[in-house]
């Protein structure tokens, strides 16, 4: 597991990040809200889809503000994007990444896109994994929870936590998370480290708010780098039709339909996303990893 470090902002926050490989490419990875730099690495699946990304790149992963082992943020006032725009430069200032590809995961994906926007010198490329444009339901913007789906997922986190994240919540929540996965055993564990200690709820809650009330689709025909945007046919979280929209309002994005439906890049078929990142970098394809048994 790469060592955890820390970029100091502006506004005196501390940003948590990891570096790992070498390759010619910087690709600052920003996943969604249940990412945790430390418990990644602790999930095989999540670890070798790593480890593949850094293999074709020098891998800058980040923990959003308010996610993970970055600093917190109050429940009641929650950053501006433009805060959380200036913690992902600090992080590039402080691995001297003067420009990078940014691979924006769900909701790092507006992140990453209203990045690209504003620091187009500093952005080689973007690409957007099982993302959207706003998160709140609008006429012309059916994919999107309406405001009433939106209070009633908060409450039903809320009451998860305060019954310890009972079983039923999770299996509920993986089945259309992570489908593959959702009857494994051995998965249970981990995903409740994924979503954090009680104290972490608050932070989350706070910038899922932010992102129900964030559109950036003004932003999506401004944008000037080479763009990827890839989405599962099956993915219950994102839907296809959304990606397909996001993709066609921005100039010359390429569009990538894949085959699944668990909604994390690193469950089910990984390798399709790897080498579909890989090829639009124009990097030398990543090596399969093989798996050596003393029999």
């Amino acid at each position: 597991m790469p060592e955890t470090r820390y970029a100091r902002t502006a506004d005196d926050a501390h940003i948590a990040y990891k570096v790992a490989g070498t390759g010619p490419v910087d690709l600052v990875y920003v996943p969604g809200w249940y990412s945790r730099l430390d418990v990644s690495w602790q999930q095989p699946l999540d670890a070798r889809f790593l480890r593949s990304l850094a293999s074709f790149s020098r891998l800058i992963m980040v923990d959003r503000r308010g996610i993970g082992l970055s600093d917190s943020v109050p429940r009641a006032a929650p950053p501006p994007p433009e805060v959380l725009l200036d913690d992902l430069k600090a992080v590039m200032d402080a691995v001297g990444s003067e420009q990078a590809a940014l691979f924006g995961e769900f909701e790092g994906g507006p992140l990453c896109t209203l990045f690209a926007a504003t620091h187009p010198e500093r952005t080689r490329a973007l690409v957007l994994y099982a993302s959207h444009a706003r998160r709140s339901w609008a006429p012309d913007y059916p994919w999107a929870w309406t405001d009433q789906q939106f209070e009633e997922e908060i409450a039903t986190a809320e009451r998860a936590l305060e019954r310890g994240w009972d079983e039923d919540f999770f299996l509920r929540w993986a089945e259309e998370f992570v489908p593959s996965l959702a009857h494994d055993k051995g998965f249970s564990p981990w995903l409740r480290k994924a979503f954090g200690p009680p104290g972490a709820l608050g932070s989350a809650i706070a910038l899922a708010r932010l992102e129900h009330e964030l559109d950036i689709r003004a932003v999506l025909p401004t944008i000037q780098v080479p763009t990827l945007v890839i989405n599962r046919v099956g993915d219950r979280v994102a839907n296809l039709e959304e990606g397909r929209w996001v993709a066609a309002q921005i100039p010359g994005a390429r569009f990538v339909e894949l085959p699944g439906e668990d909604h994390p890049p690193w469950a089910g078929d990984q390798r399709s996303v790897i080498e579909t990142i890989g090829s639009f970098l124009g990097v030398s394809r990543p090596p399969a990893e093989v798996h050596r048994v003393l029999a």
